[in-house]
């Protein structure tokens, strides 16, 4: 084979070399590419996750035995939560769950709310388009203590929520806060009713007798003039 033929031969060799490793280079670039797109777009979508965590916060109050308390429980958000299902638990021989009322977080939204079994109140929230719930009250629970309860702490926890976004997407609070009940036997609330001793019933006793002496007496008089 003559000098020029291999000379050829390998100029053909090395443009061919050259166009499979600017081909292989460019689907590298496009792969680096490809993968920045998929890295940034990941970590686009747990960012915004991240930044729409919410906070539920319970509130807390104070009353004496038998006293009735209104307690708020809350949302700390961007605005991106749009509905919201979330369980009270407490113990039903010292709570007693009278009324819900909404609060300035639902804009339009439906609050539904049920007993669904002793010592668990479940809250729904919802909205039909749906708008997003803002960060303010929730709602406010309304109850009443039993009046035989003894002074303490009686927490009612925040179980089983579950709050969604407009895509669909199912978004974890970044913080729960219970809601608490405090007895306290010296709090403002209930006027304890005063017990009648034996003592107490003999004045008593007397007194109606003295107030009968007199009316009679008055009657008589009447009746001779």
């Amino acid at each position: 084979m003559s000098r020029q033929r291999m000379g050829k031969m390998y100029y053909v060799s090395s443009i061919h070399n050259q166009k499979k490793s600017f081909a292989m280079g460019t689907k590298g670039v496009r792969g680096i590419k490809v993968l920045v797109t998929l890295i940034g777009g990941l970590l686009l979508l747990v960012s915004s996750r991240l930044l729409a965590a919410p906070d539920i916060i319970g509130g807390s109050g104070e009353t004496a035995p038998g006293g009735t308390l209104t307690l708020p429980v809350s949302l700390v958000t961007d605005g991106s939560p749009v509905a919201l299902q979330l369980d009270l638990s407490y113990d039903p021989q010292v709570i007693y769950p009278l009324f819900l009322n909404a609060g300035a977080a639902l804009a339009g939204h439906s609050l539904n709310w049920a007993v669904i079994q002793d010592g668990t109140l479940r809250v729904v929230i919802t909205h039909p388009d749906p708008a997003p719930l803002l960060g303010d009250e929730l709602f406010s629970l309304s109850l009443r203590v039993a009046s035989d309860v003894n002074a303490g702490d009686y927490p009612l926890h925040i179980q089983q929520l579950v709050i969604g976004n407009a895509a669909g997407f199912t978004v974890n609070p970044t913080s729960i806060i219970d809601a608490n009940v405090r007895v306290d036997l010296a709090a403002p609330g209930v006027v304890p009713i005063p017990t009648l001793t034996f003592t107490g019933l003999l004045l008593l006793i007397s007194a109606m007798v003295g107030i009968l002496f007199l009316m009679r007496k008055k009657l008589f008089h009447v009746s001779l003039s």
